[in-house]
């Protein structure tokens, strides 16, 4: 989740900005409220420069475009699009999924192991 400030008549001034495998959202900051929610399907293109960062989505056959002020527009961009790679490929998924498992399953032993010093 990404802190983001915009002036959309429709959205507060500061809010989140949360990327998911489910896609995007725009969220309240003190709340649970969901402004906002778009698949990766939905989102037609992202255009991060060093101060801001540019959303346009597709819905309904309508474009809408959201620009919001943040300095990790380059961040959210790479998760948009690592995330939607998954999401559109899902032996590359099941792969990232098997190693996280994996992975786990590696720390649980190193975690289980212990050291005999007293000799």
């Amino acid at each position: 989740m990404f802190k983001v400030t915009t002036n959309i008549d429709t959205l507060p001034k500061v809010l989140w900005f949360a990327v998911s495998p489910m896609g995007i959202h725009f969220m309240e900051i003190k709340g649970p409220n969901i402004y906002y929610t778009y698949t990766f399907d939905q989102v037609t293109s992202c255009t991060p420069t060093n101060k801001n960062l540019t959303i346009v989505v597709n819905k309904n056959s309508q474009k809408e475009e959201f620009f919001f002020y943040t300095n990790e527009g380059e961040q959210i961009v790479w998760l948009i699009k690592d995330y939607s790679q998954c999401v559109s490929h899902p032996s590359l998924e099941n792969d990232v999924m098997s190693q996280a498992a994996k992975l786990d399953q590696d720390n649980a032993s190193i975690e289980s192991v212990t050291l005999d010093i007293s000799s």
